[in-house]
């Protein structure tokens, strides 16, 4: 760990290139579908769907894969406060889940 940056902050940034990383392989195959539907998963879960449809609309217009696309894609210029709890909740649908913690090989 590099002594200018802290621990907090290097533990974050290390989530955040973890997350891009399994997101980035998903031209590679079934993993990198599995992590961009968890990032689906994990900003449904925080609300930030809304964004991504009508005011009007009552249900889910994307399905979780196509949302983690788009946050995938938008990750990189989100503010902190967004991102933050989006890649703490993608942590924790990793670890809670034993096909996830197998798959990514977190045992």
């Amino acid at each position: 760990m590099p002594a200018a940056i802290g621990r907090r902050d290097y533990v974050e940034r290390l989530r955040y290139w973890l997350l891009r990383a399994l997101v980035a392989t998903v031209r590679a195959g079934t993993i990198g579908a599995m992590a961009t539907t968890v990032l689906g998963a994990a900003g449904e879960s925080l609300g930030m769907s809304r964004m991504l449809k009508a005011n009007t609309a009552k249900k889910r217009i994307h399905s979780l894969f196509r949302q983690g696309c788009h946050y995938d894609a938008s990750i990189h210029a989100m503010k902190q406060e967004q991102r933050e709890p989006q890649v703490q909740r993608v942590g924790e649908y990793l670890l809670n889940q034993p096909v996830h913690v197998r798959a990514f090989g977190l045992e």
